[in-house]
């Protein structure tokens, strides 16, 4: 397993190009993205710092990206009668005196970043305030999956003798799988019928 591995990253070893396709990973499956940043590092292909950058930097994008989504849709007109409305004003004031912690919530709750974020740029939060929040938790989420991914990786390698590289990548890969398969507990035990 260690040779297939080793063979399918040696053609890519230039750090910037490893860098940019973290980065872009991101905004198309951030968690995978994670991991396979973890996973590099604890290779040597990047260093811990390069990788922290660049999948940091790509979530950090991809949030303030769902911002400016919810920003360009009040240009619509059908949408900000309907959303705007006064019976829902009182919302744009709710999220702005708690946007830090609607921010933190929305970064750890699997499925609340696109309605959260891009509801802060309808109702344009103020976008300084929302961006210097989501950089911090951005931060601090993938610190904390860095430092845990590595720390339960160096402790499976030892136990089961696999690639330090796979067993770094499986907690990151586990806690992504964990969100759809509560979900879909939850739907089932939901269910007319359910015991």
């Amino acid at each position: 397993m260690e040779l297939a591995w080793q063979s399918l990253i040696s053609n890519t070893t230039d750090p910037a190009a490893l860098m940019f396709g973290l980065l872009l990973g991101t905004l198309i499956v951030e968690d995978l993205a994670a991991a396979a940043g973890v996973a590099l590092a604890t290779q040597g292909m990047l260093s811990w710092t390069q990788s922290f950058i660049a999948v940091a930097g790509g979530i950090t994008v991809g949030d303030w990206a769902l911002y400016g989504l919810g920003f360009a849709a009040r240009k619509l007109p059908r949408l900000e009668q309907r959303y705007l409305a006064s019976r829902v004003r009182h919302l744009e004031h709710t999220v702005s005196r708690n946007l830090m912690t609607a921010i933190f919530l929305a970064r750890v709750m699997p499925g609340m970043r696109l309605p959260t974020y891009t509801y802060c740029g309808f109702v344009r939060s103020p976008l300084p305030v929302f961006l210097g929040w989501v950089s911090v938790a951005v931060a601090m989420w993938t610190l904390l999956l860095y430092v845990g991914s590595a720390t339960i990786g160096q402790t499976l390698t030892a136990a089961l003798g696999l690639p330090l590289a796979v067993t770094s990548a499986l907690p990151i890969i586990a806690l992504a799988l964990l969100a759809p398969a509560w979900r879909l507990l939850r739907a089932t035990s939901n269910a007319p019928g359910a015991p």
